[in-house]
């Protein structure tokens, strides 16, 4: 009897730490070659970093026969020049501050680009997003300052704060469809943007989305709009007319400051609630703002009521 208890022990001994270290192995930093990664709790490998030299890598599809899901590869890496991720990978990033990256190289498979994933990558020029696109994280192409065109798929629903900010040379901009918020900063800085349409699923274009804007000329807001939150056009000095669609209720603080040449303003809706300080502070001096009769005397106030100091108040009829 004592020897079978032992026997249960020793059994039971033996198969806590197998799966001691399957749970460990979880949570360890793996090597495979240069790449460190890790497991997810399915058992699929994330790519933490990449280790090597190389100035052209292509990303494994797996590793020891598990799918790699994700690639958080190497940033500020001044060697890599082209990086190719393999299909079946869905969620890419971790080229932030690559400043000889040229190059990349998005699977069909891709889902997500993460917070931070091309970031100042300054020699960027070009980039296909796949449809199957879902999501843009924060910041993923901030001061991409080569990049000079984006069309984002209509998979894409989400498209964080800061995605596009800084990308001075960014010309040409396609939009998902089915976006409804223009986050903040979303296309801040873009200097040589020339024109823009918005969605029209679009509700919301939120703080400085479009702000230093300085060469957008054409703006068509859509039917859907309700906001146009602080400073959204904030610099923009060559837009020279705008049409506020139906729907719109709050127009923010400075939404159209220091527009210099913005010389036609059309506010076709009757539902506006409120009106931040100075809204069309700094546009053009013989500017005129053409609003429903019936809300003459209203939006009048309202822009009487909002500080515009130290701005000339536009016309309003």
């Amino acid at each position: 009897m004592r020897k079978k208890i032992i026997g249960i022990l020793l059994l039971f001994i033996i198969f806590s730490l197998v799966n001691k270290q399957e749970v460990l192995a979880y949570d360890e930093n793996l090597v495979y070659g240069d790449y460190i990664y890790s497991y997810d709790d399915q058992g699929r490998v994330w790519i933490d970093k990449y280790t090597g030299k190389g100035k052209e890598i292509v990303v494994p599809a797996s590793i020891d026969g598990s799918p790699v899901i994700g690639a958080e590869i190497c940033e500020n890496n001044k060697r890599i020049t082209k990086v190719t991720f393999s299909e079946g990978i869905e969620y890419v990033g971790g080229l932030g501050g690559c400043s000889n990256l040229k190059e990349v190289y998005l699977p069909k498979s891709t889902r997500w680009i993460t917070m931070d994933a091309f970031r100042e990558c300054k020699k960027l020029k070009k980039i296909t997003l796949p449809n199957g696109l879902e999501k843009i994280e924060y910041m993923a192409f901030y001061k991409c300052t080569a990049l000079k065109e984006i069309s984002i798929p209509d998979s894409v629903t989400t498209m964080d704060l800061d995605a596009f900010w800084g990308c001075k040379n960014l010309e040409k901009v396609k939009l998902s469809k089915n976006l409804e918020y223009i986050e903040m900063n979303t296309f801040r800085g873009c200097k040589k943007l020339k024109s823009i349409t918005i969605p029209n699923k679009v509700i919301s274009i939120s703080d400085d989305a479009f702000s230093g804007c300085t060469s957008l000329k054409s703006v068509k807001l859509p039917a859907s709009l309700k906001e146009i939150c602080d400073r959204a056009f904030w610099g923009c000095t060559s837009l020279r007319e705008v049409t506020i669609p139906k729907k719109v209720t709050y127009i923010g603080n400075g939404a159209f400051v220091d527009c210099k040449k913005l010389k036609k303003v059309t506010i076709k809706s009757k539902k506006v609630k409120r009106m931040g300080n100075w809204p069309f502070g700094g546009i053009h001096p013989k500017a005129v703002v053409d609003v429903p009769d019936s809300c003459i005397d209203k939006y009048s106030q309202m822009m009487t009521g909002a500080s515009n100091f130290p701005y000339q108040l536009p016309k309003v009829k």
